[in-house]
């Protein structure tokens, strides 16, 4: 099974290798990152303090501290689970965690055994390394992935992505005083089409049914003339299982908002499904604006999808964020 291989394998691996990991390799990444008008500095190695960027890779004898208002965020891959930093309990120095005896290491070669030894946080070796390995240097992506500038009228998603059956929401951007048509085309042809929609999102409504492991094409039209198209995979139900299974594992594990939002995003963008981590990235941003995090997840989906302009945007907005 897909997910088995590709996220519960990985998991597992990342069970066994503390014992033989260098000590420079990272064990926590930064989840949220908010001055809030003070300062938040981290130093390594005895050097000077320096501001951390969002989604900052933690290492053993890091230290850090929030002078003001502000708050850090941190989640490891193993114990403590999570460090919420303010002034109030600031410096925090990051201690190497306990490794688990060799018994259970070997014994978390299966997925099956992982939850043995992390509980529901089997997730979160595979979650962290993702979400340090999406940091951003800074203004680099602006230069890289600037387009000519967004087209006035073109299809969000889902686009270039996998996606769960009943989880299909076609949404574009578009004069909203205009009607459009929808039109989607499956591998025997023809499926459904709606017409005289407004510039919403549209969730499909789910009859005929779509196919797991088929891919579609959904055309957007206004007027009668084509104006966008974009293709998606239905995933299986087996691995929708698996997936929904973990994001319930993160939901239950009581992080703060926009960290939990973060860390169902790694999960959902390690399985390709790219639309689904943009729709949560937008509800998260809409209850935790200031957050740079979301944006550097945000602009991370808009490249997975092809959308560099809107990639563009997100990251520059993280850049304006991360000293207020």
């Amino acid at each position: 099974m897909r997910v088995s291989c590709r996220i519960w394998w990985l998991v597992a691996l990342a069970a066994i290798l503390p014992a033989f990991a260098a000590a420079t390799d990272p064990i926590g990444v930064v989840t949220e990152l908010q001055a809030n008008g003070g300062r938040i500095e981290f130093r390594r190695g005895g050097a000077a303090w320096q501001a951390p960027r969002p989604l900052h890779a933690v290492y053993v004898g890091d230290e850090y501290r929030v002078l003001g208002p502000g708050r850090l965020v941190i989640v490891f891959a193993a114990e403590p689970g999570t460090v919420v930093l303010t002034k109030d309990n600031s410096p925090f120095i990051v201690a190497n965690p306990e490794p688990p005896g060799l018994a259970k290491r070997l014994k978390s070669a299966t997925a099956e055994f992982v939850r043995d030894i992390l509980g529901r946080r089997a997730y979160a070796p595979g979650g962290v390394s993702y979400l340090h390995s999406q940091q951003r240097a800074p203004g680099a992506a602006s230069l890289a992935i600037r387009g000519g500038g967004p087209k006035p009228l073109f299809i969000m998603g889902p686009r270039d992505t996998r996606v769960w059956r009943g989880d299909v929401t076609f949404d574009w951007s578009g004069p909203e005083s205009r009607q459009y048509t929808v039109r989607l085309v499956g591998p025997a042809g023809f499926v459904w089409e709606g017409t005289g929609l407004e510039r919403h999102p549209l969730r499909y409504a789910g009859a005929p049914a779509l196919a797991p492991g088929s891919t579609y094409t959904w055309e957007l039209r206004m007027s009668e003339q084509s104006v966008d198209s974009a293709s998606f995979v239905i995933a299986s139900e087996a691995e929708e299982s698996a997936v929904r299974g973990i994001l319930a594992d993160v939901r239950a594990d009581g992080y703060p908002a926009a960290t939990a939002a973060a860390m169902q995003v790694a999960v959902l963008m390690q399985d390709g499904l790219y639309d689904a981590a943009r729709r949560l990235l937008l509800e998260a941003i809409a209850t935790s604006p200031k957050e740079p995090t979301l944006q550097v997840l945000l602009g991370a989906a808009y490249e997975r999808i092809g959308l560099p302009d809107l990639a563009t945007r997100a990251y520059e907005e993280a850049e304006s964020l991360i000293d207020r």
